[in-house]
């Protein structure tokens, strides 16, 4: 899956300090390295607590020896990287507590006939200062595409 970003809910903590400072965020990468990538500190607070996570990751573990009991949402956004001929496909969702995975009801399904696929983006390079007309061919795709390079909205 390739995240663009994340947030995680706190309820209210009846105790101080806070019990979910410490909990962690911990992703494995494409090749089955699995790593520490943040860890709530004393900025985080009950309520939506917003973390700059980016990237591609085949797994994400939200966790700690205390406090999971105060996580009461966790939003992932972004897409599930496809290298698949199949036109639809149906992926489980299960949740890790303290024993055994649990499986949340539903599954999220793929389905090539209703997503974007861009077949190809020209020219392949540009000037540096700008200007040139890029075209992107595909199938459906919106005619109110945003296209952002280097952070800048084209």
């Amino acid at each position: 899956m390739k995240i663009s970003k994340m947030r995680v809910f706190f309820s209210d903590p009846t105790t101080s300090p806070a019990p979910f400072i410490g909990l962690t965020i911990k992703t494995t990468s494409l090749t089955g390295t699995n790593s520490t990538f943040f860890t709530f500190n004393e900025s985080a607070h009950s309520g939506w607590n917003y973390v700059e996570l980016s990237g591609t990751f085949t797994g994400i573990e939200v966790g700690g020896t205390t406090g999971c009991n105060h996580i009461t949402e966790i939003e992932i956004t972004g897409d599930v990287v496809k290298n698949s001929s199949l036109t639809t496909e149906a992926c489980s969702i299960s949740v890790q507590g303290t024993g055994a995975a649990v499986a949340v009801t539903g599954t999220i399904t793929y389905k090539s006939d209703i997503s974007s696929v861009i077949t190809s983006i020209s020219p392949n390079f540009g000037s540096a200062y700008g200007g040139d007309t890029i075209t992107i061919t595909g199938t459906g795709l919106s005619t109110s595409l945003e296209l952002i390079i280097g952070g800048n909205l084209c």
